[in-house]
């Protein structure tokens, strides 16, 4: 059963990463087919299908906290159901090359972060996010920052569902290349530890896509909307 998933899922291998990357990272396969795909990891109903197999799921589901459907079309029915709201709609892109070089700055030091960095984080991190879910990320060491002269100037990690993100700079430390460090440090570190290198990029950030493109990401068709 194990590689008959791993097989159905690598045919459309970068629309299918989110699944493929929770998939061996133990989640719940709760229905793995050419119509509809769902799994369950770390409270989040991931979903994929027709839009016919996915109404019929949702309508069948009790509850859930949190959701990640493709080319989703059911804002009305998760909000009047679940009472979850669409928190971000983005493009995947996954990284397939066996190797990077990471961009390289003297003056600029890379580190892993504990939770002694946790109020910077929050302070500086735009999105919203729980102090909660950073505590568990910095327990699993997946954050990294830039330091000048021991002063950290920014940082990113990597999200439970194995998305590189988080990745902030401070404003006067900007056009430094240092967010090109934190990111190519990440992709280094994933591709040493055989993992798969993949984040999402939202829908309307056309700069962040020219520069993952640019930096060897190869995008997605799909729309993943998150709802929480």
């Amino acid at each position: 059963m194990d590689e008959l998933i791993s097989k159905q899922l690598k045919k459309d291998y970068l629309n299918n990463v989110d699944f493929i990357y929770v998939y061996f990272h133990g989640a719940k396969v709760i229905c793995c087919n050419e119509n509809l795909i769902v799994m369950y990891f770390n409270g989040t109903y991931f979903i994929k299908g027709t839009n016919q197999q996915i109404a019929k799921y949702l309508n069948q589901l009790p509850n859930c906290k949190s959701l990640v459907i493709h080319n989703s079309i059911f804002d009305s029915l998760i909000k009047d159901k679940f009472k979850l709201d669409k928190v971000i709609s983005a493009y995947q892109y996954s990284y397939l090359k066996d190797d990077i070089f990471p961009i390289n700055n003297p003056k600029v030091k890379i580190k892993l972060l504990d939770k002694n960095y946790l109020d910077f984080i929050m302070a500086n991190y735009k999105a919203p996010v729980t102090k909660e879910y950073l505590i568990t990320r910095l327990e699993a060491n997946v954050f990294i920052g830039a330091f000048i002269e021991d002063e950290i100037v920014g940082f990113a990690g990597i999200h439970s569902e194995g998305t590189i993100g988080f990745v902030e700079v401070l404003e006067q430390y900007r056009r430094m290349k240092i967010g090109t460090m934190l990111e190519t440090t990440l992709i280094a570190n994933l591709l040493k530890n055989k993992e798969i290198v993949y984040l999402q990029v939202e829908c309307n950030n056309f700069g962040s896509m020219k520069f993952h493109e640019k930096l060897g990401f190869k995008k997605a068709d799909d729309i993943i909307s998150w709802y929480e």
